[in-house]
């Protein structure tokens, strides 16, 4: 899989993991990247390819005029938290209300403002992208 797993160890609550997710977030990443928190695992995702972009842009432009119609809007790199399990997801698509995303402090939505989600997935992708996310 590409990108950095961070594992923590046996033991750790999950208050530390949060707490450790928060930190890196705040202070480790370079500008443009964002962390993922799956399975009590912190992912941080390689960038993407330019087919990768590629792919994005055409969801993008079939999915946004109909969704400005409405109201919504189409995005990316937005993290996605998950409330009942504390993980943290950057879906490779997102679609939402958008008046989710005026608040230009933030960089996270609740799972329960997200009206669609969408993985550009690659063969180092596949399990985290299909399973674990999509279990999430």
């Amino acid at each position: 899989m590409k990108g950095t797993v961070t594992t923590p160890p046996p033991g750790r609550r999950p208050h530390d993991i949060l707490h450790t997710y928060a930190r890196i977030e705040r202070t480790e990443l370079p500008e443009g990247l964002r962390a993922e928190l799956i399975r009590g695992e912190i992912f941080i995702p390689s960038r993407p390819t330019n087919h990768h972009n590629w792919i994005y842009g055409e969801l993008h432009y079939l999915l946004a005029h109909p969704s400005r119609e409405r109201g919504w809007s189409v995005t990316n790199t937005t993290t996605v938290t998950l409330p009942a399990t504390g993980e943290r997801y950057v879906p490779d698509l997102l679609v939402c209300e958008s008046a989710v995303l005026r608040d230009a402090r933030e960089w996270q939505v609740p799972a329960e403002d997200v009206l669609l989600v969408g993985e550009i997935t690659s063969m180092s992708t596949v399990l985290r992208d299909r399973k674990n996310k999509a279990q999430g």
